[in-house]
């Protein structure tokens, strides 16, 4: 019993050391089941929004520039996610594989920044982003209302990539978990919102973060634009509430803007080949 009992100790210990490993791995197995699902029968209409996915990736492949060549009506998130790995398999059939796998992993990830956030806790909210993913296709949400078929247009791409599109916000999410708990690691006294505050006061900081939420603007034809709006709201809140000496109190928000700008521009820049306009 004490064998067992040892081994059963050291495999736990194994899963907690490499949990992040076993959690990628999980969930790239999940998502490979449902690429795989849906390649099995392979539809082909020229007006859905799956080969309409596809013509923008293969325009990229081509060496298209988007926004140039080709109306990137998607926006850059969904080619960023999807062409390297089209690469391996550039045909209508193997977009189909891509655009669900690199869905259902958005998914999960969504579904464990939902759990993390709410309980702060990494392995339970693993646990639980990879069982949501499972019984999202399952009768199993059916039995509560107004859940089930949400659910599923986040866990498919179907017509439109709402998933990949939205996805901005989680990665924008995971950027100001990460750059908070940094700064409250050097100043272990202060909270998250002495933190943010601190932050609205400095215009290097608003500079930065400027120039990264601009950037996101052309991630999609909406989530980016709607990501900078509420981030400039929530900033105008902690503007309003923080007590930044001289002329800070104008200088930040005077920075934040002049960043948004530049990020769209840098961003325009790189994307479209140095032809913004």
């Amino acid at each position: 019993m004490q064998t067992i009992r040892r081994g059963v100790l050291k495999i736990r210990e194994f899963c907690i050391q490499h949990s992040a490993v076993l959690f990628f791995a999980c969930m790239a197995v999940l998502a490979f089941t449902g690429g795989m699902q849906r390649i099995f029968n392979v539809e082909f209409s020229p007006t859905n929004g799956d080969f309409q996915s596809y013509n923008v990736f293969r325009r990229a492949l081509d060496g298209q520039w988007p926004f140039v060549d080709f109306a990137n009506y998607l926006g850059m998130g969904p080619l960023i996610l999807h062409v390297p790995l089209l690469l391996f398999h550039n045909t209508f059939a193997g977009s189909l594989f891509v655009t669900h796998f690199v869905c259902a992993v958005l998914y999960m990830l969504l579904c464990y920044c939902v759990y993390y956030t709410i309980g702060g806790q990494k392995l339970p909210a693993m646990a639980a982003s990879l069982v949501t993913m499972r019984l999202t296709n399952t009768e199993f949400f059916d039995l509560i209302p107004y859940v089930a078929a949400p659910l599923r247009l986040l866990a498919a791409p179907n017509n439109s990539q709402r998933m990949t599109r939205m996805f901005l916000a989680v990665l924008f999410g995971f950027l100001l978990l990460y750059f908070t708990k940094k700064s409250m690691h050097r100043h272990p006294a202060a909270s998250a919102c002495a933190v943010y505050t601190d932050w609205c006061c400095s215009p290097k900081t608003m500079l930065g973060m400027g120039i990264i939420l601009g950037s996101g603007v052309l991630w999609s034809n909406d989530f980016g634009y709607a990501c900078l709006c509420s981030a400039l709201i929530i900033l105008t809140v902690f503007w309003i509430q923080a007590k930044c000496s001289g002329r800070r109190i104008l200088w930040a928000p005077v920075t934040f803007l002049v960043g948004a700008v530049l990020g769209v521009l840098i961003a325009a820049t790189l994307f479209t080949g140095g032809r913004p306009m």
